[in-house]
């Protein structure tokens, strides 16, 4: 098949991986695809897409997880458009609101609050942006046709189209919206979408019909737990202190007065729940009859609230008061597929806080029903394995859905997996001897690395531990600390030091936590990380939410213990020592210490393609191996 693949070299498995696309496409079928790095997944996956949609007048929208994404597939696009320049392509890339609205504190609002904010003020027609966009009548006024036909013209980041907005005093966000419509690529975030909000909005603005869309995810072995997050709803003590503080402010009398009584008997019902715990499953029940106890009406508690809250975001960016109310209405809603949790936060002092939870278990409840509307949806990812339990988790059909595993393309012999058997991170055999231990192997594969070196654990705890313990070693690396909670910017300088470390004749070892800032979504090309270590299994904790998933799990397909815990644990640690071998030039070595990776399942989740062994003499085995 003749694809518009761009570039004159093939790498292994592309041409398999671009012929299935095209193939499933012309099915309706899907497509689940393992792809290691360096298989080249975004143009295999555009390349006969792009090609497939523009025979059939189809659209592709290419979801994403992360901004920084966003620009590989921009490059990608340009490069299939620079081979085939004849072809007409237009490209859409839209970020959410927040990232692209003119008003300085856009950014710290969530989603549904900015869109209320933004409906509001458009309303009232004091958004400047958003009224020079239109004529009278709602006709586009000609500086937006204007710049409309700018973008049609370049495939470009939504930063540059940004920029062309503001250059000419129009809402960004807007105005991508308005091209959504005429272009036949576009360039999302996952929540477009998979938040269910969101997602009508943006399907609104599309007007396409669902059937005439080709989804494209990448990074997809993160879908599942994504929607989960999306369909769940928190309420905490000091959302509901804010929220009477609000009412206080707008005069809300009555309101004021009902969240009080609210927040007290919420307040004594999670301490005495919980008891000594610091968590306990809820029923429905509970929450509806407390609520019954403030005010007769449960829905008529809730109507006030949210109409308070539009009042109060005509005039401020976010509502508490609203958020009560969306939380009590999505409290009420379904039973099976989620779990409802009420926890207490304690110190020295006892209980200083709650929070009630109504988490989502199911993400297909959302994923089947938007893919079996679409015409075809392409989940690929380097770490999809086992591809059948993320087809089932996701709820696609079997018989409509085609998969396909890759091995890597790189040289087996770049990449060295050792195990060390003599640690373990298991919860029942922690101790200062164990960390000792730990922290004695990890520096001895930072004085027997070349180069930079990113050392992951499994919590901020035990890397804190270990680090206290490199005092006592004599070690030849710098160390450089990941933080819990650190700031867009202080990730970037973060990154930025340990990559300068290339230059000089010094190395780093970057400290850092499995499934956090650094472990996924990052790039080390080339020489910026050479070794990877891993500390431990990541395995969630075992709290109640999660016993739920893995109860859930058991209940729907009899694999609670490796949907819910074990598969996502591996799936983290292969995304991790993904780090440090980006390229088929790259090479490095990853070291997996726990006794554990030897174990049933963990083992055979491994890649298969690997050179593994079981480690003897450390610093023996990193010298030869670098040595080479």
């Amino acid at each position: 098949m003749q694809t518009l693949f761009p570039f004159d070299k093939t790498r292994p498995g592309q041409i398999k991986f671009m012929d299935d696309v095209y193939k499933c496409l012309s099915a309706k079928k899907n497509y689940v695809v393992h792809a290691p790095t360096g298989i080249g997944k975004t143009v295999s996956a555009l390349a006969p897409a792009v090609k497939y949609a523009l025979e059939n007048n189809k659209t592709v929208v290419f979801l994403t997880p992360r901004h920084m994404q966003h620009k590989i597939v921009v490059d990608t696009l340009k490069a299939i458009k620079a081979k085939n320049p004849d072809i007409d392509i237009s490209v859409a890339n839209i970020v959410g609101k927040r990232w692209l609205c003119a008003l300085e504190d856009a950014k710290m609002q969530n989603s549904e609050n900015l869109s209320e904010m933004c409906k509001k003020l458009k309303g009232s027609e004091k958004c400047s942006h958003y009224k020079k966009i239109f004529k009278k009548g709602g006709d586009l006024s000609p500086v937006a046709v204007s710049v409309i036909s700018e973008l049609k013209e370049h495939i470009m980041t939504s930063e540059d189209a940004k920029d062309i907005c503001l250059q000419n005093e129009l809402c960004p966000y807007e105005i991508l919206m308005q091209y959504l419509k005429d272009s036949n690529v576009i360039i999302a975030d996952y929540y477009h979408m998979l938040h269910p909000f969101v997602q009508k909005m943006f399907l609104s603005k599309l007007e396409k019909d669902m059937g005439d869309i080709i989804l494209v995810i990448d990074e997809a072995h993160n879908v599942p737990g994504r929607v989960r997050e999306l369909m769940s709803s928190h309420l905490t003590s000091d959302v509901l202190d804010k929220a009477i503080k609000e009412s206080d402010k707008f005069n809300f009398q009555d309101i004021s007065k009902n969240l009080r009584k609210f927040r007290n008997i919420l307040n004594e019902y999670c301490i005495t729940h919980t008891g000594k715990e610091d968590e306990k499953l809820a029923k429905k029940e509970f929450l509806v009859k407390i609520v019954k106890d403030v005010y007769d009406d449960f829905n008529q508690f809730v109507n006030e609230l949210v109409i308070a809250g539009d009042i109060v975001t005509n005039e401020r960016k976010i509502s508490y008061i609203g958020g009560v109310g969306k939380f009590l209405l999505d409290w009420c809603g379904l039973d099976l597929g989620f779990v409802r949790i009420v926890k207490t936060e304690r110190n020295i002092m006892g209980v200083v806080g709650f929070e009630v939870c109504y988490d989502c278990l199911d993400p297909s409840m959302l994923t089947k029903n938007l893919f079996e509307k679409l015409h075809s949806v392409i989940l690929m990812s380097g770490t999809l394995t086992p591809v059948d339990m993320f087809m089932e988790v996701l709820g696609l059909n079997k018989m409509l859905t085609e998969s396909l595993v890759l091995d890597s393309p790189f040289p087996r012999e770049n990449c060295l997996i050792l195990i060390k058997d003599d640690v373990t991170t298991k919860f029942t055999e922690r101790s200062e001897e164990q960390s000792y231990k730990i922290a004695g192997n990890i520096v001895k594969v930072i004085n027997n690395t070349s180069g930079n070196l990113g050392v992951f654990f499994p919590s901020y705890s035990m890397l804190n531990t270990v680090y206290e313990l490199m005092a006592q070693f004599t070690i030849d690396k710098e160390i450089l600390l990941e933080a819990r909670g650190m700031t867009k910017n202080d990730k970037k300088m973060l990154f930025n030091k340990f990559a300068s470390f290339v230059k000089t004749d010094k190395s780093a070892a970057l400290f850092a936590v499995v499934g956090a800032n650094f472990s996924e979504g990052v790039d080390f090309p080339g020489e910026i990380m050479n070794g990877v270590v891993v500390v431990g299994l990541p395995l969630e904790r075992p709290d109640i939410k999660n016993q739920a998933l893995i109860n859930y799990y058991e209940m729907k397909f009899k694999k609670g213990w490796d949907y819910g815990y074990t598969y996502p644990a591996m799936n983290k640690v292969m995304q991790t020592a993904g780090r440090c071998i980006r390229s088929e030039t790259d090479r490095g070595v990853i070291v997996l210490m726990d006794k554990r990776f030897l174990w049933n399942p963990y083992r055979g989740l491994l890649p298969r393609e690997a050179q593994i062994y079981i480690s003897g003499d450390l610093s023996a085995e990193l010298y030869e191996f670098y040595r080479i």
